[in-house]
């Protein structure tokens, strides 16, 4: 069985930590074909408290690339060299009982394909190793590539081993329009290089809801989803998932590699 080394912060309850573990232990142990012995889970009261937690963490790491993940449930790191899943219970407790269990099963999902810090210090995909961009941009732009496709391989191993239904919601959760994308692409259109970084953010969501889809002959189609965006880039965007389907799981800097190419052949 994994041992989890559980800390808290803030007023949690010994309800919400036997939750959570049970719905971790669970997980690993359905997942079963992994050799994870040890992972950190990290429990905050406040979303504040983790944020502010997860900015010393990534000065102290090194990490180049800007955070875009100031309103997350929760999330996998391993830069300390072990998994390390940090949850919001502040935003947990906000989601439907099966949103809620689809993000945290979510996250074991990376603990198990991405445990490791070698996919976290990534090597600087070919497509990107010329762009005439800053070291920074670039950075950002192989971050938002990186979590596409570990979300895609993660809802991907989930759903082939009995998780459909809650991370269907989750996905289905993330997926839900909201104001405040439109709004982001009215000031992102502007500049070309900003636009290229929120197209790709949008792939983290749309390469997990391809991961679900179990009819080819129908498709997720980008249009119906973010209908403010151009109907010549959601074209792109749609010809980028369609390679995308053909990932397989465990591959992962393979994949990086190959999404790396798609975008800078579609977008850049």
């Amino acid at each position: 069985m994994v041992r989890i080394v559980l800390t808290k912060f803030g007023a949690i309850s010994e309800n919400e930590n036997r939750l959570i573990l049970n719905i971790f232990h669970e997980t690993f142990d359905r997942l079963q074909l992994h050799d994870r012995e040890l992972i950190d889970v990290l429990l905050f009261e406040r979303s504040s408290s983790l944020s502010a937690y997860l900015q010393q963490e990534h000065r102290k790491s090194g990490v180049v690339s800007d955070r875009f993940d100031d309103d997350f449930i929760a999330m996998h790191d391993a830069w300390r060299g072990i998994p390390r899943i940090s949850v919001s219970m502040e935003r947990l407790n906000q989601l439907p009982q099966q949103v809620f269990v689809g993000a945290l099963r979510h996250e074991v999902g990376h603990a198990v394909l991405h445990g490791e810090v070698g996919y976290y210090l990534l090597p600087k995909p070919e497509a990107f190793d010329k762009l005439n961009m800053s070291k920074e941009y670039v950075a950002n732009l192989l971050y938002l590539t990186s979590i596409a496709v570990k979300d895609y391989e993660v809802t991907r191993l989930l759903s082939s081993r009995g998780f459909e239904k809650d991370q269907r919601a989750y996905v289905d959760y993330l997926l839900t329009p909201s104001d405040e994308y439109a709004t982001t692409w009215l000031l992102a259109k502007r500049d070309r290089s900003m636009k290229v970084l929120f197209v790709v953010s949008c792939l983290k969501q749309l390469c997990s809801a391809i991961a679900l889809n179990k009819e080819p002959s129908k498709p997720l189609q980008v249009q119906d989803i973010y209908p403010f965006l151009p109907e010549r880039l959601t074209t792109k965007m749609n010809r980028i998932l369609y390679e995308v389907r053909k990932f397989q799981v465990g591959r992962t800097i393979e994949n990086i590699e190959r999404l790396a190419g798609l975008i800078k052949e579609e977008l850049i």
